[in-house]
């Protein structure tokens, strides 16, 4: 009987300690987009400082990742290049919807000519993803958009 008051004992200190890590994990507040079913965990880029460093200096972007611009105004938002390590797919949103892609934008930045891109229409918001990424998972203007915890 002792015995069995122990194995009861270890199976409920086992399933607080597998309920905490369960709470642990659904707690944090991980900001992503999800766009055609495809979640995609992002760094918000909000402050105007934050906005012009970008990813200019990261070493690399963690696959299936991205960089989300979060701007206050909707408009004509331009993005160059410099200081970046590795090429990339440049998403333009508008509320819920894409509304540009720039595929594959190359990383090679020329200070005396630099290379400006810029979104067809005014845009809130900017998601920068590894380069191939839009087409790998069939991303294309006019699909909807959606914002998780952010």
């Amino acid at each position: 009987m002792k015995f069995f008051y122990k194995i009861l004992v270890v199976i409920f200190i086992f399933g607080l300690f597998v309920s905490a890590i369960y709470w642990a994990q659904a707690s944090k507040k991980e900001p992503a987009v999800i766009i055609n079913n495809v979640r995609i965990p992002v760094e918000i880029s909000q402050s105007p400082a934050e906005r012009v460093k970008g990813l200019s200096g990261k070493e690399f972007l963690p696959a299936d990742s991205g960089m989300l611009f979060i701007f206050p105004v909707r408009e004509i938002h331009r993005f160059w290049m410099p200081d970046m390590n590795f090429p990339i797919d440049i998403i333009w949103i508008v509320d819920d919807k894409i509304v540009g892609i720039d595929h594959e934008v190359t990383n090679v930045f020329d200070p005396e000519t630099p290379i400006f891109y810029l979104p067809p229409q005014p845009v809130d918001y900017v998601l920068e993803v590894n380069s191939g990424f839009a087409k790998n998972k069939g991303l294309e203007v006019g699909a909807g958009v959606s914002f998780q915890n952010i």
